[in-house]
C-alpha cells in the first residue's frame, strides 16, 4: 500500500510539474507579444493584456484597403486568414453612428475592401470586428487631425465603466486601450484624461504631435483634455475629446490653443467660439457615474438625448476651469 501511495504521489508530481511548465510555456509565449517588444506594458487581466498583439490603428488614406492591413492585428495563434475566404458580414451602430453602415454600398474580393467614399465604418467580417476610419487624401493635415479627433471622441463615452480597470497606470494600458478602440463593437467607457490619453496615442502614431493638459478649477474641479500641433496653421490647437470641442478665434476661424483660450475666456469671452466636431450625449446617470463595472457593455437604449454640453454652457465651464491652475505635459502618449 505504501508502495502505491509513493507511486500515485510520484506521478502527480509529475503531472503538476508537467502542468507548471505548459503553464510557464504559455505565459513565456504570451509576453513575448509585439506590444511588449515594441516597449509596450499592460497591467491589465491576461484577457485584455493580449487583446492583439501590435497596438491596432485602423485609419488609412485611401478607400482601397487590402485585408493584409487587418491581418496584421491578428494574434499569430488566432490568425485564420489562410483558410477562410475573406468576406464583409454585416455592420454595427457606436456613439458615433446611430444608422448601420450601407453594405449596399459596399465591395470586397478575397483581397481587399472598397469603401465608396471617406468616413467611418463600422463592420464585423470574417476576420472579427473593426472599427475603419477612411480619410480624405485630398485634405489637409489640419483637417485630418480633426477628422481623426472626430473619430476617437465618437467612440469614447463618458463613463466610470471601465475607469478603476486602469489606476494610475493608464499610459501604460492605451495599447490595450486602442486595441478595444479599433477591434470590438463597443466604445471606450472612460473619464476625460484617459480617453484624452486614448486621442494623442492614435494621433502620434499617425505622425502628429500632441499635448496632454490637466486643469483644475478655483474650488478643485478637475478636466483633462488634448493638444495637437497643427502643422498647417503651424500652431498648437485644445482639442477636448470628452465635450468632441474645439476653440476657434469668431473672427479668424483659427483654433485656438489652451492659452490663447484661457486668455480670451478671461477677458474677451465675445471673440471665440466652441466649435464642437460632434454632438456628444450623455449616458444616463445611472450609468455615467456607477462604480466599476467590467462586464458593463453599452447599448443605445441607456443614452440619454442630453448633449455633454452646450455652446455658452461649455463656454462657462472652460472659463471657470481655465481661471484654476493648468499643466500641460508634453510627453507623448506610450
Amino acid at each position: 500500500m505504501a508502495i502505491k501511495i509513493q507511486s500515485n504521489f510520484m506521478l502527480l508530481e509529475q503531472e503538476n510539474s508537467t502542468l507548471k511548465s505548459q503553464l510557464d510555456n504559455t505565459s513565456r509565449i504570451l509576453r513575448n507579444t509585439a506590444d511588449e517588444r515594441n516597449g509596450y506594458r499592460n497591467d491589465l487581466s491576461i484577457r485584455d493584456q493580449y487583446f492583439f498583439e501590435i497596438p491596432p490603428i485602423l485609419i488609412f488614406k485611401n478607400t482601397d484597403v487590402s485585408w493584409k492591413d487587418l491581418y496584421l492585428y491578428l494574434p499569430k495563434e488566432l490568425d485564420h486568414a489562410p483558410t477562410l475566404p475573406n468576406r464583409v458580414i454585416s455592420s454595427f451602430i457606436t456613439p458615433d453612428t446611430p444608422t448601420k453602415t450601407d453594405m449596399s454600398a459596399l465591395s470586397w474580393n478575397n483581397e481587399t475592401i472598397h469603401f465608396p467614399k471617406p468616413g467611418s465604418y463600422y463592420l464585423y467580417t470574417s476576420l472579427g470586428t473593426f472599427k475603419i476610419l477612411v480619410l480624405n487624401p485630398q485634405t489637409s493635415p489640419d483637417e485630418q487631425i480633426l477628422s481623426i479627433s472626430t473619430f476617437v471622441a465618437g467612440n469614447i463615452v463618458h463613463s466610470n465603466a471601465n475607469q478603476p480597470h486602469l489606476g494610475r497606470k493608464i499610459r501604460q494600458s492605451i495599447p490595450s486601450l486602442t486595441g478595444r478602440l479599433f477591434l470590438s463593437d463597443q466604445p471606450l467607457l472612460l473619464w476625460c484624461g484617459s480617453g484624452s490619453w486614448v486621442l494623442n496615442y492614435v494621433l502620434n502614431r499617425m505622425e502628429y504631435k500632441t499635448r496632454f493638459v490637466e486643469v483644475a478649477g478655483p474650488n478643485g474641479e478637475g478636466h483633462q483634455f488634448s493638444e495637437a500641433y497643427f502643422p498647417l496653421a503651424k500652431k498648437w490647437g485644445l482639442i477636448d475629446q470628452d465635450f468632441g470641442a474645439i476653440f476657434r478665434d469668431r473672427k479668424t476661424g483659427t483654433i485656438l490653443d489652451t492659452a490663447e483660450t484661457s486668455l480670451a475666456l478671461a477677458h474677451a469671452p465675445e471673440t471665440v467660439e466652441p466649435v464642437f466636431l460632434l454632438q456628444k450625449k450623455k449616458l444616463f446617470p445611472a450609468f455615467n457615474q456607477a462604480p466599476f463595472q467590467p462586464m458593463f457593455s453599452w447599448t443605445p437604449d441607456k443614452m440619454s438625448e442630453s448633449p455633454m454640453s452646450s455652446g455658452e454652457s461649455y463656454k462657462d465651464l472652460m472659463k471657470h476651469l481655465l481661471a484654476g491652475s493648468v499643466n500641460i505635459i508634453k510627453k507623448p502618449a506610450p
